[in-house]
């Protein structure tokens, strides 16, 4: 199982919003997972529970994506696959979630057990009655079931895993916590999933703007009061035919500076067209994923990944030409995760660690489920029901984006 999908969040527009689903109760139905857990309890995910997160995936799906249900087709959508270099189907990659999400499920219910705890009445009175009214709003529970695909107790059995995580994470990782979260194993995880990078990306077609004395402009934003901030973004103006031109040579004279032993970290803070280059001018620290996103490229992504420290890349010419980068490896800065330069980088930290570490646990007892492979190879997101709220949320997310 890929590490961490079964506590992705699918945030369902509802009256009530949950992190990772659960269920108490194993009503009678086809199995599709067991786990014969070592406290003498068996724990079961039967077909119900099992359709029911295959029908809230799908909406999921289409609402996170804004997607109307005319786009509800296998050869238009589901059997797509997930990438060029995959064989994975969009199909296959949901549902695989879903069992994943179902099989981290189990494993939270036996630990529950496991630790003894308890859930507070008044908060899972509160789920249900919230849920109740969600039925009461839609006419009764034949036509919530119409209309979501699924009866509202579970719903409710969902509602309640929020509850439940919340009391593990708590007894665990909390304040009182039995297996908090170390100064040596913050350090480990820093060591183990960050890189270090300076970056130089030039813009192509435009330059910075800079003020009378030369300084660089940043954009800004206004809120509803008339106060002005700035952002963490150049102000860009287009170069003419000819600055382009000369700008075109300026990546390579600096590959010769840079051959000629010149300060990476200076050449990025004076030709950087990103801002980021200079509000990071000890380095840029990140994760891989945070690299994927902050790069974007495919090209660009793969040459700064194959990096050893103190390598830097020739220039990389990215988006037709529009943009190049040079990228350098650097050695991580120590614990920059304490360090205020680096704030924004790191906000919630400590969270990630603690989740990682219940990864890390949740992951110890998966291998023990049994599925039923029959039961979840006939299944397919397809062929699960897909509730006309997503046609709604549609035109409601398209009113407020025109």
């Amino acid at each position: 199982m890929k590490k961490r999908d079964w506590i992705k969040v699918l945030v369902l527009v509802l009256t009530i919003a949950f992190i990772i689903p659960c269920f108490t109760s194993c009503a009678a139905g086809t199995k599709v997972l067991t786990l014969k857990a070592d406290n003498g309890k068996t724990y079961i995910i039967n077909k119900e529970q099992f359709d029911f997160l295959m029908c809230y995936t799908k909406a999921n799906f289409f609402m996170n994506q804004t997607l109307p249900s005319s786009y509800d087709i296998p050869s238009y959508l589901w059997e797509q696959k997930i990438g060029s270099d995959s064989e994975q189907t969009v199909d296959d990659y949901y549902k695989q979630l879903v069992v994943n999400q179902l099989k981290g499920v189990l494993v939270e219910e036996y630990l529950f057990d496991k630790y003894n705890l308890k859930l507070n009445d008044e908060e899972v009175a509160a789920q249900k009655k919230s849920v109740q009214q969600t039925v009461t709003n839609l006419g009764g529970t034949g036509s919530y079931k119409q209309y979501w695909g699924y009866r509202w107790q579970m719903l409710y059995e969902h509602s309640l895993a929020s509850l439940r995580s919340t009391a593990i994470m708590e007894y665990l990782y909390g304040e009182n916590g039995v297996d908090k979260v170390t100064s040596e194993e913050l350090d480990q995880y820093y060591q183990d999933n960050f890189y270090g990078y300076y970056v130089i990306k030039f813009d192509m077609t435009h330059k910075v703007e800079t003020d009378e004395e030369g300084n660089k402009i940043r954009k800004t934003t206004t809120d509803s009061e008339g106060v002005e901030t700035e952002t963490d973004e150049y102000s860009l103006v287009e170069l003419t035919d000819e600055e382009k031109e000369e700008k075109a040579l300026l990546p390579q004279i600096l590959i010769y500076q840079l051959e000629d032993d010149a300060d990476f970290q200076e050449l990025a803070i004076a030709y950087s067209d990103d801002y980021i280059s200079v509000k990071y001018p000890n380095g840029l620290y990140i994760t891989e994923a945070q690299l994927s996103n902050y790069l974007s490229d495919s090209t660009a992504l793969s040459a700064a990944k194959a990096l050893e420290i103190g390598e830097y890349t020739q220039p990389i010419s990215i988006s037709d030409g529009k943009y190049t980068y040079i990228i350098k490896r650097v050695e991580l800065r120590e614990k920059a995760y304490e360090d205020e330069e680096y704030a924004d980088l790191f906000k919630d930290y400590e969270e990630t660690v603690k989740y990682d570490k219940y990864d890390d646990l949740i992951e110890n007892y998966v291998e023990l489920i049994e599925s039923n492979d029959a039961v979840i190879e006939k299944a397919s997101m397809a062929n699960t029901f897909l509730t006309e709220y997503v046609d709604y949320y549609y035109q409601l997310a398209k009113q407020y984006s025109s």
